[in-house]
């Protein structure tokens, strides 16, 4: 029964170091935040500064979240349903009054920003580059990684520029009667 006790013991603490080192946050210390998880909360109107924006997101890595328009989402501040659903940044747009308010979740403490393109022509794309933009200063919005060229792939040929004034290059002289 000791042997028993003492493994289960030895169970426990192997385990409990296991999950410290793994850096994993328990259940019981509040859920962690999804990376790169963006709230994009859905209002009648928004069709083009969604569609500039969704296409801006994706291409830098961001997971979308989308709410579709809901009477209860518009009376509730964007930061509180972002919280809900671990975003770490959200994005409503009114389109009636050519504006968009954007949160982002930091360390430091959460960040609102609002955004008007009122008067604009094409106020929704201008809007959703305001966005990227905001996000790209703060280095949450990053270009998609290019691939690098593969060592396999051949490197094109290196055709040096020709100086002004040289003669145009000459075929080099064949000898006479040279068979092959």
């Amino acid at each position: 029964m000791l042997r028993l006790l003492l493994a289960w013991k030895r169970l426990l603490r192997a385990s409990s170091l296991l999950f410290v080192c793994s850096g994993v946050t328990p259940a019981f210390a509040g859920e962690p935040l999804e990376p790169h998880l963006i709230l994009l909360l859905r209002t009648p109107g928004d069709e083009d500064t969604m569609v500039r924006l969704r296409a801006d997101l994706t291409d830098g890595g961001w997971r979308v979240l989308e709410i579709r328009p809901d009477p209860r989402s518009e009376r509730e501040p964007l930061e509180t349903i972002a919280a809900r659903e671990r975003a770490s940044a959200g994005v409503r747009v009114d389109a009636a009054s050519e504006s968009v308010r954007l949160w982002v979740k930091r360390d430091e403490g959460a960040i609102v920003e609002d955004f008007t393109a009122r008067g604009e022509p094409s106020s929704g794309h201008v809007l959703a580059l305001r966005v990227a933009e905001s996000l790209r200063a703060r280095g949450l919005l990053l270009p998609a990684a290019t691939s690098a060229p593969s060592e396999s792939a051949p490197l094109p040929p290196v055709v040096p520029a020709a100086r002004e004034g040289a003669p145009p290059p000459t075929a080099p002289p064949s000898r006479a009667g040279a068979s092959f």
